[in-house]
């Protein structure tokens, strides 16, 4: 093992626990020579001096010495023993007295404990034994780094900063970092705070404010060499988010390349391609390099700036991930000042065939509509592929139809009228074509916007009733009202009146408006057009006679010559209805007289009943007998247990007995009425009906005022 020299002739030595006790006695120079002697110090009483030692081996310094400098320490003479008992050293001594008498002392040293020590070491500023005491009585990690703090404390006061930053290193990772930080913030001391910021970062205890503070050390020092050589370490012991956003602060395009491609940071990587070296190829080349998943998030993020400087390219590349995404990395240049040669041509991380997802190998087109918003041209040629190849089939993309229908209708690359022509009949074709997804509402809209008079026509004809059950009839007429406001708005005069034609008995009320229209309209005269409408009015009996003529007198230039026809056959169909109303009317009052006549003569005169058969058996008819008012008889046997109603006439009078019944109760059904009345199209005869029943009067009766001999009508 080592070995150690002591001075001075040794008396004694013994060990005690893991320190060394020697005991000496007194030496001085020897006068004229470099030889030491021993001297014995005779005393009067003959005694001689004794030096006690006590030595901490493992620490390597003194913790005890009662030599004579030390004026607080004892004298020990004559020592005879020595001896320890646990954490004691028990000293015995002879001292010599007058007339040679002996005297015996006990000397007791204890041992202080470890705080004591340290309290003293610290005043006497001994920091490097104290932290050795500390560790030899194994002390927890923190307690040390204390000591070592306080170490490093007193180097920075007596302006030792690059010892003080040794020790302060030592503390990592117990000690507090912002503590040593805020110390070497000044400029100054600079290199002093890289150092320790290094040695947190190898230590794997920096966060990104650290590495934030650390390269922005490098870039104040210019140190480029510094920062390659922490940038490009085989492992990294930093976030590198952190790192890559200070080397973009700097202007390190290069080191902040390596470090995205290092760490696969995708998204900084293209921030710095695209954001800061403007480097667009590039940046097109590592999307086409990474996964679907991957390329899907950063085409959509940075499509729109790609395609505004590299159109073809990125909308062949969108067209790419649409049909089958096969990723192809290349060769990747970086471009920027000062980078070193080994920053070139990096490549992209190719990913494991685990990490590759089989599953999908193509992306939806309506992700990357937006990224053609200021460039229309090329968005125009996106969906053409898109639609083209059938890409749409298996989802609802309702979004790329409308889209490329806007395109077509506002004349996207159409310099010329010919290609407007083209575009308005691709259009129209995709408006028929029974696959497209597109909203009707939104394609109506374009085309009103547009004036696309074909989809207008076809989308209210053939698609906008097609949105709503067979049941919901209303919304369907709601639907040809706009399309005959459409014509007359353009002006379409035969199509006016075809569309009522082939949808007015759905609505009357559109041959109303259509009439209106041309009695209005201030272009001329449409004596053709009146008189058809007319012609379907007087078919459909829509309007009263006395309603139409004040609707055309609203045009003085209609002329009577138009409406002759119609008047003319109104009023012929107006007499031949009087007339069959008077005829109805006297074959109803001649059958009423016979009725009253009948009556009259069954309450006055006797019935002579002449019948010899039975009514019901046809035979021969024999007492007894019964004989009705009604002329009928039968034989009492085929009456059975009713014999005070006739069986023949009996339905009919219980009829009749029911409708009356039923005439009471409906007397007091006002809703009943009044509903009638609201869904007749003609409530004049509804009402005329109403009292023909005779429900208005209450009295179910033979009416004896009621003048039956009167021809009046």
């Amino acid at each position: 093992g080592a070995c150690w020299a002591y001075e001075g002739t040794k008396n004694k030595i013994m060990s005690f626990r893991h320190n060394l006790v020697v005991v000496t006695e007194d030496v001085e120079p020897a006068p004229n020579s470099a030889v030491r002697r021993v001297v014995e110090r005779q005393q009067p009483d003959g005694n001689c001096h004794f030096t006690i030692t006590i030595y901490d081996i493992k620490n390597k310094f003194k913790v005890f010495s009662n030599a004579q400098k030390y004026a607080q320490q004892a004298v020990f003479k004559n020592i005879s023993f020595l001896l320890s008992d646990g954490g004691s050293i028990f000293v015995i001594t002879n001292e010599g007295g007058p007339n040679k008498s002996v005297k015996q002392d006990l000397w007791k040293l204890k041992e202080k404990d470890t705080q004591t020590k340290l309290e003293m070491l610290f005043k006497k500023h001994m920091y490097k034994e104290a932290i050795n005491l500390a560790k030899s009585q194994q002390f927890d990690a923190a307690s040390i780094a204390e000591i070592t703090k306080k170490y490093g404390d007193r180097l920075y006061s007596e302006g030792k900063y690059d010892e003080a930053v040794d020790q302060y290193i030592n503390t990592i990772p117990q000690g507090e970092p912002s503590y040593v930080i805020w110390k070497f913030l000044d400029a100054q001391r600079i290199q002093n705070l890289r150092r320790y910021l290094e040695a947190l970062h190898h230590k794997k205890y920096a966060n990104e404010d650290h590495t934030t503070l650390l390269l922005n050390c490098y870039t104040k020092l210019n140190d480029l060499a510094e920062l390659n050589r922490f940038i490009r370490q085989p492992v990294l012991h930093y976030d590198s988010e952190t790192a890559i956003k200070v080397c973009r602060q700097a202007g390190y395009y290069d080191n902040a390349l390596h470090l995205a491609l290092k760490s696969q940071d995708h998204n900084s990587y293209l921030k710095i391609q695209i954001e800061d070296l403007r480097s667009y190829s590039e940046a097109l080349d590592y999307i086409r390099g990474l996964p679907l998943e991957d390329a899907e998030v950063y085409l959509q993020k940075y499509g729109k700036m790609l395609v505004s400087h590299l159109p073809e390219e990125t909308t062949q590349s969108i067209t790419q991930i649409c049909t089958h995404w096969s990723p192809t990395p290349k060769a990747l240049g970086t471009a920027g000042t000062g980078s070193p040669p080994q920053s070139r041509h990096l490549t992209p991380p190719r990913m494991s065939p685990v990490d590759v997802a089989p599953a999908r190998t193509r992306s939806q087109p309506n992700r990357y509509q937006q990224c053609f918003v200021d460039e229309p041209v090329y968005l125009l040629r996106f969906l053409e592929f898109v639609v083209n190849h059938g890409l749409t089939v298996d989802d609802d993309n309702s979004s790329i139809w409308n889209t490329l229908l806007e395109l077509y209708l506002t004349g996207a690359q159409a310099p010329n009228q010919a290609d407007k022509v083209r575009q308005c009949h691709e259009a129209l074709r995709i408006l028929k074509d029974p696959k497209a997804k597109y909203d009707p509402g939104h394609a109506l809209l374009l085309c009103q916007k547009s004036q696309f008079r074909e989809g207008i026509v076809y989308l209210y004809e053939h698609k906008l009733g097609d949105l709503y059950n067979d049941d919901e009839v209303s919304n369907r007429v709601h639907l040809y009202r706009d399309l005959l406001n459409y014509y007359m708005q353009q002006k379409d005069h035969q199509n006016i009146v075809q569309l009522c034609k082939t949808h007015g008995q759905d609505d009357t009320n559109m041959w109303l408006e259509a009439l209106l229209y041309f009695v209005q309209s201030d272009e001329g005269e449409f004596a053709a057009e009146i008189s058809e409408i007319l012609q379907h009015i007087d078919e459909e009996d829509v309007l009263q006679p006395l309603a139409v003529v004040r609707i055309l007198a609203k045009n003085s230039k209609t002329k009577l010559a138009t409406i002759k026809d119609y008047i003319l056959h109104r009023l012929e169909e107006q007499v031949n209805a009087i007339e069959a109303d008077r005829q109805a009317i006297q074959e109803l009052q001649t059958d009423t007289r016979q009725k009253r006549a009948e009556i009259q003569e069954l309450q006055t005169t006797a019935v002579i009943v002449q019948t010899n058969k039975c009514s019901h058996c046809h035979s021969a008819l024999v007492i007894p007998a019964v004989h009705f008012l009604c002329k009928h008889s039968f034989h009492t046997r085929c009456l059975g247990e009713v014999i005070d109603e006739c069986p023949l006439c009996q339905p009919q009078v219980r009829q009749v007995t029911e409708m009356m019944a039923s005439l009471a109760e409906s007397r007091d059904n006002h809703n009943g009425f009044f509903a009638h009345l609201r869904d007749s199209s003609d409530r004049f005869s509804t009402v005329a009906e109403y009292f023909g029943r005779n429900i208005f009067n209450g009295d179910y009766g033979p009416n004896p005022e009621m003048d039956t001999d009167s021809d009046s009508d």
